[in-house]
């Protein structure tokens, strides 16, 4: 509505000065130019002052938007998204997890291939909440079933305690433990209050009876969702193979590295679909529409700056027309060129100021409502505003310099010869 508003404004400024002249009488025109209208306030100056609250108002958001999803590209995740591919593996079959863990053996043989683990689900998908029961208290608590190498894969940092090993399986190990084995993240232990985590247990009530977990690690915190979420407590269950693989590699010759994950990938399912992600880029699909909105605010910023310049530049033309008279009576009395200019453009410029004055707190509003789907986001600083006005305050002032200098450097005697 913003940038339709202003292109409207921006089309009525231009053409009110050409209607405007069409309408004056013949013998007007005859006269010369007359100090008629020339006030400090007009609907000229009322349409042009708000062609540039909108446009800077654009602009605020445009700068704010391109920090924000910069801030995003280069935040610290927790975990390593570079060099990863993640391949769906089939759960079909009657022989799954012997062919994931198959599949998992001969990848690992691979001289380029650095690790491989499995779970559930990527980064910026899906995350299952269990209910369980701590001291009394029953909340619902996020969870992942994940491989023995997921943290080291990952490159999850382990804060206190252990993670997985190979030979301990925690679930879906035949028969039920009394307590099973879990990572938690530091979200939850300060959810909780833990002081000393480790050995801490909880217990989840299900048709199978109760289920207890035992905290034998914590991890460093991590943004598995994008960063409009906040961390959320989160627990990680040992167990075997789920059905997505994560496979990192060498950096060095990745085509090569790939085609030799196809080629393990056929030997062990045949002619299944061979397809993968690079998981950089699938955590990146999480900002898709951000970045589709900044665009298109930034095209709507151009548009909209461009379309005020347009009518600025036909309303100091049209106004400083008809000042001419009084320009060439303040030449002939002595008034130098720079002192005509310095007139000429305060007479815009204090509305570009107005302008600005209007339309800070309102791009304040915007942007902070928009930055507020974030649960992570930089600071609405005074330099954005300082940036966004200093940009309106120049292209204004180059907009109507011609025009200034044209008037304030005219021969005195062609406007005044008309008397």
């Amino acid at each position: 509505y913003v940038s339709c508003s202003t292109v409207i404004l921006g089309v009525v400024a231009g053409i009110y000065p050409a209607f405007y002249l069409t309408a004056v009488k013949a013998v007007n025109l005859m006269k010369g130019p007359s100090l008629e209208g020339t006030g400090s306030f007009s609907p000229r100056s009322l349409l042009m002052t708000l062609q540039f609250t909108l446009s800077i108002v654009l602009m605020i958001c445009a700068i704010a938007s391109v920090r924000q999803l910069n801030f995003l590209r280069h935040a610290k995740l927790g975990f390593s998204t570079e060099q990863l591919i993640q391949i769906e593996t089939p759960d079909s079959f009657e022989q799954e997890y012997v062919l994931r863990e198959t599949f998992k053996e001969e990848l690992l043989q691979l001289s380029n291939v650095l690790g491989v683990t499995f779970s559930p689900g990527t980064p910026g998908g899906f995350i299952p909440i269990a209910p369980v029961d701590f001291r009394g208290e029953k909340r619902g608590l996020e969870f992942m079933l994940i491989d023995h190498d997921y943290f080291d894969v990952m490159n999850i940092t382990i804060e206190k305690g252990q993670g997985f090993t190979a030979k301990k399986l925690s679930y879906f190990s035949g028969a039920r433990p009394e307590k099973i084995d879990v990572v938690v993240n530091e979200c939850l232990v300060r959810e909780l209050d833990l002081t000393s985590p480790i050995g801490q247990s909880f217990y989840r009530e299900d048709v199978n009876g109760r289920r207890h977990y035992m905290i034998v690690g914590v991890v460093k915190d991590f943004h598995f969702r994008s960063l409009h979420h906040k961390i959320s407590p989160m627990m990680f269950i040992h167990t075997r193979p789920m059905n997505i693989a994560s496979i990192k590699l060498n950096p060095t010759d990745v085509p090569s590295t790939l085609k030799s994950i196809e080629k393990t990938w056929k030997h062990v399912y045949g002619d299944k679909l061979f397809a993968y992600t690079f998981l950089d880029q699938t955590f990146d699909q999480q900002y898709k529409s951000d970045e589709q909105l900044a665009t298109i605010i930034f095209w709507f910023t151009a548009l909209t700056l461009v379309i005020a310049c347009l009518g600025l530049f036909a309303l100091s033309s049209f106004m400083i027309t008809r000042r001419t008279k009084e320009i060439g009576i303040r030449k002939s009395m002595g008034a130098s060129v720079k002192s005509i200019y310095s007139l000429l453009s305060w007479i815009f410029l204090r509305w570009i100021i107005l302008a600005i004055t209007l339309a800070c707190p309102v791009a304040w509003s915007i942007t902070h409502l928009w930055l507020s789907k974030f649960a992570y986001r930089i600071p609405l600083r005074y330099d954005i505003f300082i940036m966004a006005a200093g940009l309106a305050f120049v292209v204004a002032l180059l907009t109507i310099t011609w025009q200034a200098l044209k008037a304030a450097s005219a021969n005195p005697i062609k406007s005044l010869r008309y008397e």
